[in-house]
C-alpha cells in the first residue's frame, strides 16, 4: 500500500480525532501541541532572521514534508496547507522543549550529509527517488524513524485543522477529503488556547 493510499484510508480516524489538543511523542515523553500564531504573524516568522532553523535547513524540511506528503492526482501537497506554518507554530510553543528543537536540527543535517555522500548534491536538488532512498536509509535509525513519524503527524495535522490555526488555507484540506466541519467554528478570539 502506498503512503497516500494509506493516509486516505487513515483520514476518518485523524478527523475524529480532536487535532486541537493533539499530541506529539518525543523521547518518551508526550508534549500538548497548541496552535497559536495567526497567518500574519506566521509568514512574519520566516524572514531569515528565523531562530529554529537556517534557510537552507528550512528548505530541507519543506522538501522533507513536501516528499512525504506531495500534491498528486489533485490531492494537496504539503505546502499548498501549509504545513511548514504548522510546523513553525508548534516548535515555537513555549511548552515545546529546546531539545526537540535540536532533534530537528540534527536529522535534517543528518539527511543533508547522507544526501551529499551519496548524490554529490543537497537533499533539495535530489530528484523523486533519490530522496526516496535517502529517507529510506535514515528511518533504518531508531530516533529518525520517530522523527520522520512526528513530521508525518504534523502533516496529517496541518492538513486537518481548522484555518484559524494558521494551516489547512481555505480549508483546502477538508475539500479535499470532503469533510465537513463541525459547527460553531472558532474566530480569531475564540481559540481554544485564548479560552481560559
Amino acid at each position: 500500500m502506498n503512503r497516500r493510499k494509506f493516509l486516505i484510508q487513515c483520514s476518518g480516524t485523524f478527523l475524529k480525532a480532536s487535532t486541537i489538543n493533539s499530541l506529539f511523542f518525543s523521547g518518551g515523553i508526550l508534549i500538548a501541541n497548541p496552535i497559536s500564531a495567526n497567518k500574519k504573524q506566521l509568514s512574519e516568522s520566516f524572514s531569515e532572521q528565523t531562530i529554529l532553523f537556517s534557510r537552507a535547513q528550512w528548505q530541507t524540511l519543506t522538501a522533507i514534508q513536501e516528499h512525504l506528503f506531495p500534491a498528486k492526482n489533485g490531492a494537496p501537497g504539503a505546502s499548498q496547507f501549509n504545513a511548514k506554518a504548522w510546523l513553525y507554530n508548534f516548535l515555537t510553543f513555549p511548552e515545546i522543549n529546546s531539545e526537540v528543537v535540536q532533534i530537528y536540527r540534527s536529522q535534517i543535517d543528518k539527511v543533508n550529509l547522507l544526501a551529499k555522500q551519496q548524490f554529490k548534491q543537497k537533499f533539495i536538488q535530489l530528484d523523486e527517488s533519490q530522496k526516496e532512498q535517502i529517507l529510506r536509509s535514515i528511518e533504518k535509525n531508531r530516533q529518525s524513524q520517530r522523527w520522520l513519524g512526528e513530521i508525518l503527524n504534523n502533516i496529517i495535522e496541518a492538513l486537518l485543522t481548522d484555518p484559524v490555526y494558521g494551516a489547512n488555507n481555505d480549508a483546502i484540506g477538508w475539500k479535499w477529503l470532503g469533510h465537513s466541519p463541525g459547527f460553531p467554528r472558532p474566530n480569531t478570539q475564540q481559540k481554544y488556547f485564548l479560552l481560559k
